[in-house]
């Protein structure tokens, strides 16, 4: 809770990944790759609440067996309907926040984004009541000799030029923000100028495939 506003945490973690078979539990450092989102959120200074959300009874199982006894994690089985390859994140969040009412803040967190810090979540959540905006999203400076291959080669990162920024970031799926009443009233996550919350590029990989995962492990190593 920050100046009085309750803030829910939601980490989605289907089962029907493609690319890499259950990668939300694949062991990374001998954790299931879900636990170590989970774990970054329940030790946040300020989140109130984290709800993981999941097509999958063994996934929640699971979460519940990985984290014991503590009153601020929930687990929600959504409906298959909402796990599908094109199944937006605004519907994921929305099935959550129609069940876990009165927060003013939804923080979205991936569980595929494993070396993001705890630090990360909490200064995101300062610099985002801070700035008193609708939205806000966690990205990593552009520098063509910096960037790291994996993605340039893929694509897979969002690039937003914003323009009081001066500077060319790349969104990297770590952390996202937004009003609760903003986002029920547009069903969208991020608003028209989010805050911009610049991690380094050493933990902004988004695991997608086996080669995404083998290079955050060895990041992982080099980095803590």
């Amino acid at each position: 809770m920050i100046n009085k506003k309750k803030i829910l945490a939601i980490i989605p973690a289907r089962a029907g990944s493609k690319r890499l078979i259950n990668k939300n539990i694949k062991n990374f450092h001998s954790k299931p790759l879900l636990f170590w989102t989970i774990n970054q959120a329940l030790n946040s200074k300020y989140i109130d609440k984290v709800v993981i959300s999941s097509d999958s009874k063994m996934y929640l199982n699971l979460t519940n067996k990985l984290i014991k006894n503590n009153s601020k994690l929930e687990t929600h089985l959504r409906p298959k309907s909402l796990s599908k390859d094109n199944t937006l994140s605004e519907s994921v969040v929305k099935d959550v926040v129609n069940k876990f009412k009165n927060f003013h803040t939804i923080i979205l967190l991936q569980p595929t984004s494993p070396l993001r810090l705890t630090k990360d979540i909490d200064d995101s959540l300062r610099k985002y009541f801070k700035n008193n905006k609708k939205s806000l999203v966690s990205a990593y400076k552009y520098t063509k000799s910096k960037v790291p291959f994996y993605n340039l080669t893929k694509q897979k990162l969002y690039k937003i030029n914003l323009l009081k920024y001066k500077r060319l970031y790349l969104v990297n799926g770590s952390i996202y923000i937004v009003n609760n009443k903003y986002f029920l009233k547009n069903n969208k996550i991020l608003s028209k100028n989010p805050i911009l919350f610049e991690m380094p590029i050493s933990r902004s990989i988004d695991i997608d495939d086996n080669l995404d995962f083998i290079i955050a492990e060895q990041l992982f190593y080099e980095n803590f």
